[in-house]
């Protein structure tokens, strides 16, 4: 029941606090310009803010464990690769991973999985 519990706690950590900043990152830098809407530069700077947050309790986390639910991949970690991929490759905002050792080293490990690359 604890492990269930955590995988439970990350993903809602990922679904309000990640995903919600990546999707509004991805619509500001890439949709709304294909659309020909301008981008709101300083909406983007505040959600990469609210998102470095975020990584930052990653990170502080992934240094204890090397998975955030633990020491096994689970669904918490595998729900992050949609957004781990717009954000590094589209948003081309890598530097926030690699800013911090642990999310990188998780960001790697995860993306680079045989099942990662079939998805």
């Amino acid at each position: 029941m604890e492990e269930k519990a955590l995988v439970d706690q990350w993903l809602e950590v990922e679904s309000h606090h990640f995903n919600q900043q990546v999707y509004n990152i991805v619509l500001e830098l890439i949709v709304f310009p294909k659309l020909g809407k301008q981008t709101d530069l300083p909406f983007v700077q505040s959600l990469e803010k609210k998102l470095s947050n975020v990584l930052d309790v990653y990170d502080d986390r992934l240094s204890k464990s090397n998975y955030l639910a633990g020491y096994s991949l689970t669904l918490a970690d595998l729900r992050h690769l949609p957004g781990l991929g717009y954000l590094t490759s589209d948003a081309k905002m890598q530097h926030l991973i690699d800013a911090r050792k642990h999310d990188k080293a998780w960001c790697k490990d995860i993306s680079s999985r045989h099942s990662s690359h079939k998805v």
